[in-house]
């Protein structure tokens, strides 16, 4: 965009000045003055993106008229590419660059996601050649997908997650390559999913399940009991040795990768990278101590928590708590019928016990490892009768003083 400016040169002080009140040289006060237009905008050579100047117009519209003849005949720089590299060729250099910050199943996802939603789209393409419009199209495209497994379009969080990854991605182009990052300048499509329900249980609930589990269930039974009373994360539980529960308290050092990494089985970092130690409840306490002392009796290694010299298979916990789910009910009156939750759902269901506790979001988080704007965002709606309660404690109070 052109800017125009009256400038006015004064004869004696031979130099650009500005006038005063009585329009003369605002330092010598002289009379002498030469008004001209000039014309400020930018252009791109050798040093970038510059600012051009042309002036000692007699007139504005002469000013109009350079601006115009000098656009028309401008041939903009265009910087010689000193390097070549496919897309493909640059995110495996990107990959090898960050193998050594993060954790086997983090690239796993990471290479998952490009192979599937990115470089398909650019394949061999080079870096430099792609252009606004196309991670336009591109954004379009992967908004349209639609999951071969339930034929419905990507959740708005996953194309978000996929787009944050490529975001990632081109700021590495930009850092090493001084390739500007387009996608920066692409607004995101508004999240119109249907917000999903949390499904989790009550103590009662949870009391109901427990009570009503098949006989001779001490392993099952033990793991249900830790998923509801400690909140950890499903992989975190599966990462458990023996030696984590002691004196009524859990550590929490490792998780286990639920991807298909070269080692499955090998203990990661937990998410957010959070080590911690916390209390358990008494309850919980006593449980173990009856699990650890039946796998002593039975000779079963102390590796894992929950399976011995290897972790439970996901897949298996997953079944197993749909069943004695199904079996509890069978059992359980039709007002007492419990929701199916999954192994997340009591980590759901232990923060909304605190919440009806309660208990602070800052608390909360660090009892769960979880950063508080994340418990705030996700249980926020829970915390609905415990501002009410808060507001009646209020008022009592108020009522009895005034």
């Amino acid at each position: 965009m052109a800017s125009y400016q009256q400038m006015f040169y004064c004869r004696n002080c031979k130099k650009n000045v500005s006038l005063d009140e009585k329009g003369l040289c605002r330092f010598c006060h002289s009379s002498q003055i030469k008004k001209s237009w000039s014309v400020r905008f930018r252009i791109i050579d050798t040093n970038g993106e510059i600012h051009k100047r042309l002036t000692g117009f007699n007139t504005k519209k002469e000013a109009e008229k350079a601006y115009i003849e000098f656009q028309s005949n401008y041939v903009p720089f265009q910087p010689q590419k000193t390097y070549s590299l496919s897309f493909k060729e640059i995110f495996n250099n990107y990959l090898q660059t960050y193998k050594f910050e993060n954790t086997e199943s983090t690239i796993y996802d990471k290479k998952h996601i490009f192979d599937m939603y990115i470089i398909p789209y650019f394949k061999n393409k080079d870096i430099t050649d792609i252009s606004k419009v196309d991670l336009q199209n591109w954004q379009n495209f992967i908004w349209n997908i639609k999951s071969e497994r339930t034929n419905k379009k990507l959740s708005w969080k996953y194309l978000t997650k996929i787009r944050g990854h490529f975001y990632n991605f081109l700021e590495y182009c930009r850092n090493l390559y001084d390739i500007p990052n387009q996608l920066e300048n692409i607004k995101i499509p508004k999240n119109i999913d249907i917000k999903k329900e949390i499904i989790f249980w009550e103590l009662k609930d949870f009391n109901n399940f427990i009570n009503n589990l098949e006989p001779n269930n001490i392993i099952w039974k033990t793991l249900w009991f830790t998923f509801m009373f400690t909140g950890c994360r499903f992989n975190e539980i599966r990462a458990l040795t023996d030696d984590d529960i002691f004196n009524n308290k859990i550590s929490i050092k490792y998780s286990l990768s639920s991807k298909k990494t070269s080692n499955p089985n090998s203990r990661t970092a937990t998410k957010n990278h959070r080590t911690f130690i916390k209390q358990i409840p008494d309850k919980l306490q006593q449980q173990i101590e009856l699990y650890k002392s039946w796998k002593k009796q039975n000779k079963i290694p102390g590796t894992f928590l929950f399976g011995g010299d290897t972790p439970l298979p996901e897949k298996t916990i997953r079944n197993h708590l749909i069943k004695d789910i199904q079996f509890a009910n069978k059992n359980l009156s039709k007002d007492d019928q419990l929701k199916t939750i999954t192994p997340h759902g009591f980590r759901h269901s232990y923060v909304s016990l605190l919440i009806h506790l309660g208990i602070s979001t800052k608390i909360i988080a660090e009892l769960i490892g979880d950063r508080e704007e994340q418990v705030i965002k996700t249980y926020g709606h829970l915390y609905s009768g415990v501002k009410d309660a808060a507001i009646a404690m209020l008022n009592d109070k108020i009522n009895q003083i005034l």
